[in-house]
């Protein structure tokens, strides 16, 4: 099908409308879609198992109309389907809610506030415009208190021919919080202003006023809603891993709930909306406070007992620990990593054979329950020195070693990266069969070595007078 002329130019000027009302990137950008890219690419297996059971029930539907349509019934009862549920209102259709709906006076006052305060404005580019809707155009979709916290949303009818998620024209929304006693002129905005979340529910992400090591959670949706968020997970003693979910107190479809300060999420905390009459989990539509980005930003403090921090990239095992302690919803200041292993494999990109070298890293630390576990990451860098990482993996040990004396040992197709004990100076790679496959000299333990084909199974590591100080199958990653 061709597109018209004017359908195209059409087109591009409302590309080109929405473009105008895009906030600025932030400076962290780059650091940011590194990690969503990782999370996003680890859950495409389970969505992709999900797409198939879908095309399973839509495509099941024609086959077995298409009796009843070439008139043979064979017998079938036609059963009448139920009547579809009622579309859900928009957000801003629907009256406030929260604790603080029936303070009339503090609602219109919020109401009133700017959306783009001078602190936040003097940040933007001179050329950058953000919705700022008139006033009269606002609704207060959501006023409450939360962890000590006072937290309003509030939703607005743009001038800019911006279309929000409702379909709407020129629906936006935006945040403020503020401290427990907050007048409406205390309360300040949650970065910039986005589109609003259409019918379904908006979620704010971020750390009580005053209290920067916990967070809370606020979700606005419609009448019925409920919604479950992922506090964190355990690592029991076993090296089983548990997940702790906890129902958000809803009323009127909306409500919010204090986390403390044990759980914490890099993008945003994982959560599942149900709506009555709907078979799937809804969208969410999460803001994430600003100082929440910025903490999993800054740098971690790792150990290196045994001197190995020349052999990575920074950003690479910073990112590293980031993924370890965000999947299990662990606070980064709770974390005391430890770099296990780290080298690399290949004569480098500027050989004659121009294939780059291959860099693996361990990166270890051991859960309240005693269980240890270790990030792998395997990546190689770019003419600009920039790190592409192939892959990356998590191993979990049960208690009872610890964990510069607890036994990884990671094979790829073409490396094997090994920790283990500190006497250890040689590991042997063994295959199936029995047979010898590799060996990785160590030092202090710790070593990275090529691992050629076959498939090997276990790992065997001698200390300096060949005696076998350690043994144990080659770790299996999870994704």
């Amino acid at each position: 099908m061709t597109i018209p002329d004017s359908e195209l130019e059409a087109g591009l000027r409302n590309l080109r409308a929405r473009a105008d009302l895009t906030a600025p990137p932030p400076a962290d950008l780059a650091e940011r879609t590194r990690a969503r890219y990782r999370a996003q690419r680890r859950s495409r297996t389970a969505l992709g198992a999900g797409a198939l059971v879908v095309l399973a029930v839509v495509v099941g539907v024609p086959v077995a109309a298409s009796g009843l349509l070439s008139g043979d019934r064979g017998g079938e009862v036609a059963v009448p389907s139920s009547p579809a549920p009622e579309p859900a209102p928009a957000l801003y259709d629907l009256p406030t809610r929260g604790s603080l709906a029936g303070d009339e006076e503090w609602v219109a006052g919020v109401r009133e506030l700017d959306w783009i305060p001078p602190e936040l404005a003097d940040q933007l580019p001179t050329s950058a415009e953000l919705p700022e809707p008139p006033v009269g155009s606002r609704r207060v979709a959501w006023a409450g208190e939360v962890a000590g916290t006072r937290v309003a949303l509030v939703l607005g009818r743009a001038e800019q021919g911006f279309v929000g998620g409702s379909g709407q024209e020129g629906l936006v929304q935006t945040w403020f919080t503020g401290d427990g006693d907050a007048a409406p002129e205390e309360m300040a905005p949650v970065g910039y202003p986005g589109s609003d979340p259409g019918t379904g529910p908006a979620m704010l992400f971020a750390a009580p006023y005053g209290a920067p090591e916990q967070r809370m959670v606020v979700v606005v949706g419609a009448p019925g809603d409920e919604a479950v968020v992922l506090t964190g997970r355990t690592v029991t003693a076993s090296a089983d891993v548990v997940d702790r979910w906890e129902p958000v107190p809803m009323e009127e479809g909306a409500g919010a709930l204090a986390l403390g300060a044990s759980s914490d999420w890099p993008t945003g905390i994982p959560v599942e909306l149900s709506r009555p009459g709907e078979s799937r989990p809804l969208p969410s539509h999460v803001t994430t406070g600003e100082d929440l980005v910025r903490a999993w930003n800054e740098p971690v403090e790792i150990a290196d007992p045994r001197g190995l921090r020349g052999l990575v990239q920074e950003d690479v095992l910073q990112q590293a620990v980031q993924q370890l302690a965000g999947r299990y919803g662990l606070p980064l200041r709770d974390l005391r990593p430890t770099l296990l292993a780290a080298g690399s494999v290949g004569t480098g990109s500027d050989s004659l054979s121009g294939e780059p070298e291959t860099r693996t890293l361990l990166v270890g630390l051991t859960f309240p329950s005693g269980a240890t576990g270790a990030a792998f990451v395997d990546y190689w860098t770019d003419s600009y020195d920039m790190a592409q990482e192939d892959s990356f993996g998590i191993v979990l040990a049960p208690a009872g070693t610890p964990l510069l004396e607890q036994v990884f040992a990671v094979a790829t197709a073409s490396t094997v990266t090994v920790s283990g004990p500190a006497s250890g100076v040689l590991a042997e790679i063994y295959l199936a069969d029995g047979t010898l496959h590799a060996t990785v000299p160590l030092v202090d333990g710790a070593g990275v070595g090529p691992l050629a084909p076959p498939a090997a199974e276990r790992v065997r590591i001698l200390d300096g007078r060949g005696a076998v100080v350690a043994e144990a199958p080659l770790s299996e990653l999870e994704g």
